[in-house]
């Protein structure tokens, strides 16, 4: 009898060691975890601090712990305006038009350039539509204006060199 506790109480001191122990011997398994861990903690849990903007009179100047806490009161103003009903109704209308207009467009457009024969032309396509996504939009205006200008413009120098007169797209 006695025999058999020894045994057991051999078999189980493993798991009774304390919890550095267990983090340093398992240390790459936590390491492993730190990149989702810091993630969370970032982008999921830190933003939860700009929530409390919401239940203070917040100003720029004297920061976040300088302004004064107001409570509910934001909430009050909100809800008991005369044009709360207006707002909510024009935030559900939005929703629902870009869920009609802007959810099956994307669709469309990639399966109309999947059906582009010309590869260059499909790869030239594709990188403008895409283009937005990977840039700013300011660097997109800026690459537009600078492509389509009348001056410096490369499809206004390329039309020149062909004979024609240059083109004015860019209204100002």
């Amino acid at each position: 009898m006695e025999q058999s506790l020894k045994t057991n109480s051999r078999a189980a001191t493993p798991y009774n060691r304390n919890l550095w122990n267990r983090i340093v011997s398992h240390k790459w398994i936590y390491l492993l975890l730190l990149p989702g861990l810091l993630y969370f903690l970032i982008f999921r849990i830190a933003p939860m601090w700009g929530l409390l903007i919401a239940f203070k009179d917040y100003n720029a100047y004297v920061g976040f712990w300088g302004s004064e806490w107001v409570g509910l009161q934001h909430f009050r103003e909100l809800f008991g305006s005369t044009n709360f009903y207006i707002m909510l109704r024009n935030t559900f209308v939005i929703n629902i038009l870009s869920l009609v207009f802007f959810f099956p467009l994307p669709i469309l457009l990639a399966i109309m350039l999947n059906e582009v024969r010309h590869g260059l032309f499909k790869r030239i396509n594709q990188s403008i539509v895409y283009l937005p996504h990977f840039l700013s939009w300011v660097v997109v205006a800026s690459l537009t204006a600078f492509m389509l200008s009348t001056d410096i413009g490369v499809l206004n120098k390329l039309i020149h060199a062909l004979g024609f007169d240059r083109i004015s797209f860019i209204k100002r």
